[in-house]
């Protein structure tokens, strides 16, 4: 007999934990277990087996263990006999239909399963599932390979830990607390079909009594108000779906799913398929605060008007969003991958946010709002108009740690844009704009219109169709940049390294400003009036263009380099006007001046021979 085991399969394992009596009816196959009291833990797992290549269908008689990557210790079996990783003596029966089976792991009203499932089991994370079959209760065979356990069980983990993070000031395990009702809902066989009645069910949720609702795999259409204090869980981004067809006008008021405070989503996708005007996934309004969003997929793939898979907005919302996926595209007009909006708070920790499609693909749209992000990625393209990886707009508030920002085709694109009266702060990020066609161009990092931007480190790329700009600072704004990497290349027209104009203070300590191809290629241009670039131990290299300057100071601007280095093929220096005073620094080829004032201090040419300055 040959037994084979798809683990790729649903291997859903999810956390039910509770310190009192929870009642479960499961119809077939499932088996209706009853949690004992005092502090029951069971873990769901849901497998598939076949008999030389054919779903089996029937009794089928398991035993399983809890075991290391090698399969030589046992740190749990369902009756307590394995040791080593061997056969455990009892089998739990089970009903088999279409080669599909569930049990509950734990479940010591089971046959055959006299052992509960403890957090000691998931004290480290190298846990593996190991099984065993027969369809005769005689001959038994070890399913291959043994599956690893994945998040959803070292939520018990969570739970007993001392974590020392904090979601809007309070420590994250009062957002992983033992819950002391735990309400199931399922296709068929849990106490709900539908999540929303689930969760209006629970009329006694609080802070000293919180609920789990856990959500079984399967697509449930329906829209979804949680409560406070009622949390939701499914068995996993690619088993558990919730989706509907909400729709409202901006800002959307409507959505999927709607939070709440003091919650947590875990371990789903949510999505809207809407043709109408703003279609959202998930949605928090004004005043809700401690909610986690965590491990969740939200998706607004709609052919209507605006999609925006997750918004949040209202003055007083503080929400933790925790290696979530966002997707939006298909919108004729606005696609948005996160929408911050009207004074809320955002706190990102890792994830992807992703734009396409439309007049506009923003992956990240913070509007008067603030935001925090750690790593994680954001991706706005090919859509007509403007694709950006970050939008900080209006008086919004930014700060970046690390993390990928990348806009892509159209007519513009932006890797991160700061604008009108906006605040950013990025340590580390990694910024690319590229194959924008149209005349404004490519900017890795643009701060605009009366904003102030403060970049400390970090790769920032420009480059493809026709004038891109690696760092852009203009118009009423200030920008401090230390040891940063700026390329602008290959655009048709001009490429800027550093780009400081119309009344802008340009602050640079270290770095490398390079601009390449092209018919202007300026490592950093310096124009207007009011204007002022202070620069100490900065690089800046124009080449391979039809004109290429480390430095263009032009218009009235006024330039001061300490310790620096430029170097253009056609002069490292070009003054048309205003005021340069060079401190030690080098200009390759030398300098050309056709006004304005020019005073040097100890300044070499490429030959390192004394320089006079023209």
């Amino acid at each position: 007999m040959k037994i084979k085991a798809l683990y790729v399969l649903i291997l859903t394992l999810a956390l039910l934990a509770g310190a009192s009596l929870v009642d479960m009816t499961w119809a077939a196959p499932w088996v209706a277990p009853q949690l004992a009291g005092g502090s029951p833990t069971v873990v769901a797992y849901q497998g598939e087996v076949q008999v030389s290549g054919i779903p089996y269908s029937g009794t089928g008689y398991f035993k399983f263990a809890v075991v290391n990557a090698a399969g030589t210790t046992t740190y749990w079996s369902n009756d307590d006999t394995s040791t080593g990783g061997g056969e455990p003596t009892a089998e739990v029966g089970l009903s088999v239909n279409e080669g599909l089976f569930s049990v509950m792991l734990g479940d010591t009203a089971l046959g055959g399963m006299t052992q509960a499932l403890t957090a000691d089991v998931f004290s480290l994370p190298d846990r593996y599932l190991r099984v065993w079959f027969s369809s005769d209760n005689i001959t038994f065979d070890q399913l291959t390979p043994d599956t690893r356990i994945a998040a959803v069980p070292y939520a018990l983990q969570a739970q007993e830990a001392v974590d020392a993070d904090t979601v809007d000031g309070k420590h994250a395990s009062e957002l992983e607390t033992h819950y002391q009702n735990v309400v199931i809902v399922a296709k068929s066989g849990g106490d709900y079909t539908s999540v929303q009645a689930a969760i209006d069910s629970i009329t006694d949720a609080a802070v000293d009594n919180p609920y789990l609702v856990w959500v079984a795999p399967g697509e449930y259409e329906e829209q979804v108000t949680m409560k406070p204090y009622v949390h939701l869980q499914g068995a996993g981004q690619d088993a558990t779906v919730i989706t509907s067809t909400a729709n409202s006008s901006w800002p959307p008021t409507q959505a999927t799913l709607i939070l709440a405070s003091d919650v947590s989503l875990r371990d789903v996708t949510v999505g809207n398929s809407s043709t109408g005007d703003s279609n959202a996934a998930i949605l928090a309004t004004a005043g809700m605060t401690r909610t986690l969003v965590a491990n969740v997929t939200a998706r607004a793939l709609g052919s209507g008007v605006s999609n925006f898979p997750i918004f949040l907005t209202g003055s007083g919302t503080v929400i933790t969003l925790q290696q979530v996926i966002a997707l939006a595209e298909n919108g004729s007009v606005n696609n948005f991958g996160l929408t911050n909006h009207g004074g809320a708070t955002v706190v990102l920790r890792g994830g992807s946010f992703t734009a396409r499609g439309g007049d506009d693909a923003w992956a990240i749209f913070n509007l008067g709002s603030y935001m925090k992000a750690e790593n994680g990625s954001a991706l706005g393209e090919n859509s007509s108009g403007l694709n950006v990886g970050l939008y900080n707009h209006n008086g919004s508030v930014a700060e970046l740690h690390g993390g990928t920002f990348t806009g892509r085709g159209g007519n513009q694109t932006g890797g991160v844009g700061n604008q009108l009266n906006s605040t950013l702060t990025a340590y580390g990020v990694i910024a690319l704009a590229e194959n924008g066609s149209g005349i404004v161009g490519n900017y890795a990092m643009g701060n605009y219109d009366n904003s102030t931007a403060t970049v400390h480190g970090g790769v920032f790329i420009a480059r493809g169709g026709v004038n891109n700009y690696a760092l852009s600072n203009e118009l009423n704004v200030t920008m401090k940049a230390e040891n940063v990497t700026a390329l602008a290349e290959n655009g048709s027209s001009a490429n800027h390294g550093l780009w400081n104009a119309n009344n802008a203070q340009a602050t640079v300590r270290g770095g490398s400003f390079t601009a390449r191809g092209g018919t202007n290629a300026y490592g950093a241009y310096n124009s207007g009036t009011g204007t002022t670039l202070d620069a100490d131990s900065v690089t800046a290299l124009g080449e391979n263009g039809s004109s290429n300057y480390g430095l263009y100071n032009n218009d009235s601007a006024a330039a001061m380099a300490d310790s620096s280095q430029f170097t253009g093929s056609s002069n490292g220096l070009y003054q048309n006007s205003g005021t340069v005073h060079l401190g030690v620094s080098q200009l390759d080829e030398g300098a050309t001046r056709t006004s304005g004032t020019l005073t040097c201090f100890q300044v070499y040419d490429g030959s390192y021979a004394a320089y006079t300055c023209p």
